[in-house]
């Protein structure tokens, strides 16, 4: 919940909808390791799935807008053999939350896919228990 009010407080009024005009730029993205499943109580008010203390928000959870296949697991006892060390079950962890898409210019904001990236040690070691997300998401203004 402090994140998000960081987020507003930083963005200021940038993010709100005023009727009969499109918002300009780039929504907010969070992105990380959250250590929370997706069913948490932390994912969902980020997700906009549940309320916490009489507050609500919602960000896009980019894998479940658009992830490539399969459940989308980061911490994965069954090809990372840190995460197998830990004992613990195979869960989605790692997260990018991208604001609001609503009425911006140019579908700023949309997700357009999603997948897990490095889960596979290339030279047989792996730099991490977790695997990262790579997320595509539509940026029309980007400065070169």
């Amino acid at each position: 919940m402090q994140i998000d009010r960081l987020i507003k407080e930083t963005r200021g009024a940038i993010d709100d909808v005023i009727p009969g005009r499109r918002r300009a730029g780039l929504p907010p993205i969070l992105c990380g390791d959250f250590n929370a499943e997706a069913l948490s109580d932390e994912i969902r008010f980020l997700s906009g799935f549940t309320i916490v203390d009489g507050t609500s928000t919602a960000y896009q959870d980019s894998w479940a807008v658009a992830g490539s296949e399969g459940p989308g697991y980061t911490n994965d006892w069954q090809i990372n053999p840190y995460a197998a060390a830990l004992n613990v079950h195979r869960k989605r962890i790692d997260y990018v939350f991208a604001g609001d898409p609503f009425l911006r210019v140019g579908s700023a904001g949309r997700v357009l896919s999603a997948e897990v990236v490095a889960d596979v040690a290339l030279t047989g070691i792996v730099a991490s228990d977790h695997a990262g997300v790579m997320v595509d998401i539509v940026w029309p203004d980007r400065p070169d």
